[in-house]
């Protein structure tokens, strides 16, 4: 019996050994394959090898989330863990999908017109979305205009491409972002004081004239809110439940900002 014990311990002890061996391998081979995301992209405008660069940088990502998750739950205790979904969390879902609803709507309507002129910067950040469609700006891990990430107006040129080059397909994101920050903010507060509380500072920050405008605005300045408020979220929630895929969602946000 006492055998048996100690050939378990040894066997645990290995497993935990082999664990962490595995996860450093997949760290360093995350950070080798970020490096050589860096050099098929190139210091320029036009990188060397544009999808490859793409494609080993989405690779690195995986491979670092893949390093740091937690270990898998056994079959058995996903089957003690079913999804619980009652009434009042199908009320709650669907509450949050009117809040978001309501926030889209004070940012996506009319956003052509509203504000009526279009800034300069707005232009600049438009056009450097085209650069993108038309290939002339494809090295997303190099900068744009006044030495903005590039990556970010990929976001733009995905409308501009689907609708046409116009006020209202630059802006779109935008109005995405303000909206999503909404849901986010709510996230975080109803975690932390209640669903009141997180009702209630929703529905003041959706209807913010401040985020409004900031939100009909074909700029970058509305993410930082979003990324502040998913990253303090899922902190909150790391500090609160010890969720390591929380922590894992910080960095990851963190890094993507």
């Amino acid at each position: 019996m006492a055998d048996r014990v100690v050939a378990a311990g040894m066997t645990g002890k290995l497993s935990g050994e082999a664990v962490r061996f595995a996860r450093l391998v997949l760290g360093a081979m995350a950070v080798g394959l970020g490096a050589l995301a860096y050099e098929l992209a190139g210091p320029g405008e036009q990188a060397n090898h544009p999808t490859a660069a793409l494609l080993m940088w989405a690779a690195s990502i995986a491979l670092a989330l893949v390093a740091c998750a937690p270990l898998p739950m056994r079959a058995a205790e996903m089957l003690h863990r079913p999804l619980q979904l009652n009434r009042s969390r199908l009320i709650e879902w669907s509450g949050v999908a009117g809040l978001f609803a309501l926030a889209f709507a004070l940012r996506a309507l009319q956003n052509d017109t509203l504000p009526l002129a279009l800034h300069g910067d707005e232009g600049s950040a438009g056009l450097s979305a085209v650069r993108i469609l038309r290939g002339e700006l494809t090295n997303m891990f190099g900068v744009g205009w006044y030495s903005f990430p590039a990556l970010f107006f990929a976001i733009p040129a995905v409308p501009i491409g689907l609708l046409g080059p116009s006020y209202g397909a630059l802006r779109l994101p935008s109005a995405f972002a303000g909206a999503l920050t909404v849901i986010g903010l709510y996230g975080w507060v109803r975690s932390a004081f209640g669903w009141k509380v997180g009702w209630a500072a929703g529905l003041m920050l959706a209807c913010s004239h401040y985020a409004i405008h900031w939100s009909r605005i074909g700029l970058n300045n509305i993410w930082d809110g979003l990324f502040v408020v998913c990253a303090g979220g899922l902190l909150w929630r790391g500090w609160q439940t010890n969720s390591r895929w929380a922590y894992i969602g910080v960095g990851l946000l963190t890094g993507i900002s």
